[in-house]
């Protein structure tokens, strides 16, 4: 997602207090990070570049289903990323996360580098958006 210029952008309203794993990762540590760190997402990247996302939907999906182990890494389960890019404005990003129904996303420095640098939730989005 392009920067629109003037703007308030994500990069002012991001977390950079970024809680990731790498794709070899187990499920069972993932599961851990997410009910310790109560982040809701995680982004799973390689070299600091983003390239998955595990999410609290996960611990659901293994708590009722136990469809894979917590033996295997995330790189088998982990879902495609959606993400929004720092300079993004939040007008376009709102649109993004409702369009898409997401509850969290990753924020990367560029779509061409993807080197994960936050994370922002719809609700600071929709905050932001409304106050």
């Amino acid at each position: 997602m392009a920067a629109e210029p003037g703007k308030a952008k994500i990069s002012t309203l991001m977390s950079r207090r970024l809680v990731a794993v790498h794709p070899n990762t187990t499920i069972g540590v993932a599961i851990k990070l997410l009910k310790s760190t109560n982040v809701g997402l995680l982004p799973v990247v390689r070299e600091g570049r983003l390239v998955g996302i595990i999410d609290d939907k996960l611990l659901l999906k293994y708590e009722t289903e136990k469809s894979f182990s917590i033996a295997d890494s995330v790189e088998e389960i982990m879902k495609k990323p959606m993400f929004v890019e720092m300079d993004s404005s939040i007008d376009s990003s709102v649109r993004y996360v409702i369009e898409h129904g997401l509850t969290r996303l990753p924020v990367v420095n560029s779509d061409s580098d993807m080197k994960c640098v936050g994370v922002v939730s719809a609700t600071e989005l929709l905050s932001a958006k409304s106050g």
